[in-house]
């Protein structure tokens, strides 16, 4: 077996790889999507709310009103920081993927090297006994003048 054969199951555990790192990539933007929209939710909440407050003249409601209003400020200061780990986290996805595929480039040139010097040994194996063929055929030659 030639080291480019022994290679590609190499190759293939890379490529697996890649994939699942792919799909973990994918699946970190899609929680980060869905943090971020649900930050954009709490922002518009909040502007609604804060447009009614002139509509509230009750003191008790007003009240109530202003720590509802409290509530969703801490909730968009909760949900930014989670969007900013999200982020974080989808960055570092990313570079994870980035590895996986030099990894693979990296076995995939080692193994196209390897398949060329293969390929040579074979064609040099071939010529050697095509010539070592070559020399049981020709006769002997009779040498002049002995």
């Amino acid at each position: 077996m030639s080291f480019s054969q022994r290679l590609r199951s190499l190759q293939q555990v890379r490529e697996f790889n890649e994939g699942r790192q792919a799909g973990v990539l994918s699946k970190a933007f899609v929680r980060q999507q869905e943090r971020q929209h649900k930050l954009e939710e709490l922002r518009s909440y909040l502007g609604e709310y804060e447009s009614r407050q002139s509509e509230i003249h009750d003191p008790l409601l007003l009240a109530n009103h202003a720590a509802f209003l409290n509530r969703i400020r801490s909730a968009i200061q909760s949900q930014g920081q989670a969007v900013n780990e999200a982020g974080r986290q989808l960055a570092q996805e990313r570079a994870r993927l980035l590895l996986a595929r030099r990894d693979r480039s990296v076995l995939d040139q080692l193994a196209a090297h390897y398949a060329k010097q293969d390929a040579r040994r074979e064609q040099a194996e071939l010529q050697d006994q095509q010539d070592e063929c070559a020399q049981r055929r020709r006769p002997p030659t009779v040498m002049a003048g002995i």
